[in-house]
């Protein structure tokens, strides 16, 4: 699987786990699982994008695989979590802070 097929793959799975089954609504553990499988494609996307722009994009003859493999793990959780929450001097929009608050 490629690395820009993560998040589309992990949203797809997020939506099964909310969807009905046999009339059912999902369960309370499914809805936090949905949840936190969001957050990681939300996550996997901003790796990408930190990693396209410092290393090149995919099949950028100039780029370096290796920076770029630096580059999209080099992101930590805790932090880029705290900067999406840090409203003080924040220049993030309101939806990014807004989505980061649910992780608190």
């Amino acid at each position: 699987m490629s690395d820009r097929t993560i998040p589309e793959g992990l949203i797809a799975t997020a939506r099964k786990l909310c969807a009905r089954v046999d009339g059912k609504p999902p369960t309370q553990a499914d809805l936090r699982r949905a949840l936190s499988t969001a957050y990681y494609a939300q996550f996997h996307a901003l790796s990408r994008i930190c990693a396209d722009t410092l290393a090149g994009v995919e099949h950028d003859a100039n780029r370096n695989n290796d920076a770029c493999d630096e580059s999209y793990r080099g992101l930590i959780h805790g932090i880029v979590v705290e900067a999406c929450r840090n409203i003080k001097g924040n220049r993030f929009p309101a939806k990014i802070r807004e989505f980061a608050l649910v992780f608190k």
